[in-house]
């Protein structure tokens, strides 16, 4: 089994999607539904106990209702510590003062840096680049998740900047998970988007936001 380090980006959808599938007991602890580890630790290509410590780390801080940090804490990185993202503080805070990191930084009481540290372009990028990487594999797989999920290397393309702002989507597997998902809404589709043909072939999936 692969036991490579993995990014903390891919570390954050992990526990993301272990969230998503998990229930909250009558104790007010959380369980991870069954299975889910064991496939992502193999769509991912780490083992279960690499998942499972994630899970362990992502489980512990919910439970405190606390901001969820799955970063690695690997001994011997050197620099000033990063602050951990008050996600819940950010949620929490209206649209109307979330339009700039002045506003935002002024309604949850942090410095301005702090904020800017949290939503750091590169960082969304890295974050939106690994969500982009699993949506495209759901919609190959048909919404089901055996699979598993190439390495990109995202800090590698950074520190040589060419990390991508976004994947090319062939035209023909959206408009195949347009059908599927009709389909499985017993053919309504008055929210589908319909997508022009005659641009190109592919469509970067930054223009589907």
């Amino acid at each position: 089994m692969n036991t490579k380090r993995l990014e903390n980006t891919t570390r954050q959808v992990i526990s993301d999607t272990l969230l998503a599938h998990s229930k909250q007991n009558p104790n007010g602890s959380y369980s991870a539904q069954y299975g889910h580890i064991n496939k992502l630790a193999a769509q991912f290509n780490v083992s279960r106990k690499t998942v499972s410590k994630i899970w362990a780390i992502a489980k512990k801080q919910i439970e405190q209702g606390v901001a969820i940090d799955v970063r690695s804490r690997m001994i011997g990185k050197k620099g000033r510590k990063r602050t951990v993202m008050d996600a819940q503080a950010i949620a929490d805070t209206p649209l109307t003062k979330r339009t700039n990191v002045r506003s935002l930084a002024a309604a949850i009481g942090k410095p301005k840096s702090t904020v800017h540290e949290w939503i750091k372009k590169e960082t969304l990028n890295k974050v939106w680049l690994t969500y982009q990487q699993v949506l495209t594999k759901v919609m190959e797989h048909e919404g089901n998740n055996n699979y598993r999920l190439p390495h990109m290397g995202k800090d590698r393309l950074a520190r040589e900047v060419n990390l991508p702002k976004s994947l090319s989507i062939d035209l023909d597997l959206i408009q195949k998970t347009a059908r599927l998902v009709g389909q499985q809404n017993g053919g309504r589709n008055e929210g589908m988007v319909e997508f022009n043909t005659e641009e190109g072939d592919d469509h970067q999936s930054s223009e589907l936001n």
